[in-house]
């Protein structure tokens, strides 16, 4: 008996996705960058338990080391000159944090990619620099009410 599954983007690592069911991928994508007008991610409070305000955000902040670096990764012995030469010139002057050393700081941000190779969550790092700034905001604010 055949079962209907519903056709979807199965992610892979490697800069690469399926498209088709789980069982009978049909189509890959790759890509060294990803597009989109819009990206839109589920954030109801419909679907969170445990809601905490973060604490201390601009002092763990203090504790990472931003870099500017060229990124090179999906080149093997195997990729064509053409392709090897258009990833290098796409990875030039980038700019981010390095996942092993974020670990130490927010290790629900660094994911395994199964294969031992690290990734960030930089969309996740957004709500700690948003506290950070409100908590610089609010230090401001009192050093203010002290000068006047």
């Amino acid at each position: 008996m055949v079962t209907y599954e519903e056709p979807s983007i199965i992610g892979q690592w490697g800069n690469s996705a399926w498209l088709g069911t789980f069982n009978v991928p049909f189509w890959q994508v790759r890509s060294f960058e990803g597009w989109a007008n819009n990206v839109l991610l589920s954030s109801d409070s419909a679907f969170k338990t445990n809601v905490q305000t973060m604490d201390s955000a601009t002092s763990k902040l203090m504790l990472l080391r931003p870099v500017t670096y060229d990124h090179s990764a999906g080149i093997t012995d195997n990729t064509p000159k053409e392709r090897r030469e258009s990833i290098i010139e796409g990875g030039k002057d980038q700019m981010g944090l390095i996942a092993q050393e974020l670990l130490d700081v927010y290790p629900s941000l660094v994911h395994d990619k199964g294969n031992g190779e690290l990734a960030v969550d930089y969309i996740s790092l957004i709500p700690v620099l948003i506290s950070a700034i409100q908590e610089q905001q609010a230090e401001m604010e009192k050093l203010k009410s002290k000068i006047e």
